[in-house]
């Protein structure tokens, strides 16, 4: 394994590198690190050389102070890891927010890209329903501060009945480094996000989707209707997981991920 810092508009973004072979760029999402890949890097990296960054204020990468920070800065810092890695064609997958960046990525930079993922995540900007529930969590941010914002809405993104408690710890464990300022400039990022099912319709590579029948955040019902949209999509379900399927149904999450790659980044 690699450990690289790169120094990106004055402040430091850490990502890791796991195996060799064709690059598959891991994103995670609000409130996690990239360690939530840990299981499906451990069996990807036999064939792929996996690439799992820290978004800035997350793991070990510094914060953004800018409150004006958009989901598309998000992925220009990823597109520096990219160049700096000298990444010519990739498959990128994101987990939830990871998955809005993994979207405007494609939008600005579709040429670079074999494939897309999107776990848990969707195509649409908020509704406004949506974004009155985020300014709640500011709200609530600000009042009680981060660390309680995080241990009261983790356990809602695992499924009751068959919540992985290792994982659960993990995220929790994880809840402390987060400064409120980055989760706020997060849910900021979210809200204003544009809608880009433009680049699901007009998509030239295959979509791999992935939703939970359990899932809150991003409803069963809506992920079925985004996976109509692009030429070709893989639409997997995970009847076990609400928002967390690389972590609630680990060797189902690792076997469908495989078998996308598999068939689309010409692995023997």
């Amino acid at each position: 394994m690699q450990e690289k810092m790169l120094n990106i508009n004055a402040n430091s973004i850490f990502y890791r590198i796991n195996g060799e072979g064709r690059a598959v760029v891991l994103i995670h999402g609000f409130g996690e690190d990239g360690r939530i890949w840990d299981e499906m890097v451990n069996s990807l990296e036999k064939n792929y050389r996996c690439i799992v960054p820290d978004l800035p204020g997350s793991g070990m990468s510094e914060a953004w102070e800018s409150k004006n920070i958009s989901i598309a800065d998000y992925a220009e810092a990823i597109h520096q890891i990219v160049e700096d890695e000298q990444l010519k064609d990739f498959c990128m997958i994101g987990h939830s927010m990871g998955g809005y960046i993994t979207l405007a990525y494609a939008d600005a930079y579709p040429q670079r890209l074999t494939g897309i993922g999107l776990f848990h995540s969707t195509a649409l900007a908020d509704a406004e329903e949506k974004k009155e529930s985020r300014k709640k969590a500011i709200a609530f941010i600000q009042e009680n501060g981060p660390l309680k914002f995080l241990q009261t809405s983790i356990p809602g993104l695992f499924a009751p009945e068959h919540s992985n408690l290792q994982a659960l710890k993990q995220l929790l464990d994880q809840a402390s480094s987060f400064s409120g300022e980055t989760l706020i400039q997060y849910y900021t990022a979210m809200m204003q996000r544009k809608d880009l099912t433009k680049v699901l319709v007009n998509s030239a590579i295959p979509v791999l989707l992935i939703a939970g029948t359990n899932d809150q955040a991003i409803p069963f019902e809506q992920s079925l209707k985004e996976s109509s949209l692009a030429a070709e999509t893989h639409f997997h379900v995970l009847r076990y997981t609400a928002h967390m399927g690389m972590m609630e149904e680990p060797k189902k999450a690792i076997d469908i991920l495989a078998n996308y790659l598999h068939f689309f980044m010409d692995v023997p």
